[in-house]
């Protein structure tokens, strides 16, 4: 039963993060519901969003998240989807107090057993979302 369960959730997690079908241009030929690119339109399209400090939020790994590494699949192919709600590159991830990378972009992250913080900081180093996780 743990197999299943670590084989759906790396089925789960590739799904995620690879396209499930590409057009010519390698762009997906079909969107899910809710999951469709922003269309910026008017005097702003083109230009930067200002920032929304309120809805910049973690969205992955999610606060109280239990991760377990695999003991079937190679360490160095196990990865930790890491996304915050905000694509914005002026905002920082923090993973234990170091610089994971901009929050612009999902991160992949190689887990290492242990609780772990991350954080996400507005440009002025001020907190805007924190959730907390375990890897076993």
């Amino acid at each position: 039963m743990r197999h299943r369960l670590a084989l759906a959730f790396a089925f789960w997690l590739l799904a995620s993060i690879t396209p499930l079908a590409a057009g010519a241009a390698g762009e997906p030929t079909a969107d899910l519901a809710g999951t469709e690119p922003a269309v910026l339109s008017g005097p702003q399209a083109g230009h930067a969003q200002p920032l929304d400090a309120e809805l910049a939020r973690i969205l992955s790994p999610a606060a109280g998240t239990r991760l377990a590494l695999d003991p079937d699949i190679p360490r160095a192919r196990q990865r930790v989807l890491v996304q915050a709600s905000a694509a914005d590159q002026s905002l920082e991830l923090l993973l234990d107090g170091q610089r994971l990378g901009s929050a612009e972009k999902p991160i992949l992250w190689p887990p290492r057993r242990g609780r772990h913080r991350l954080t996400l900081l507005a440009p002025d180093g001020s907190t805007l979302d924190a959730a907390s996780f375990t890897v076993r």
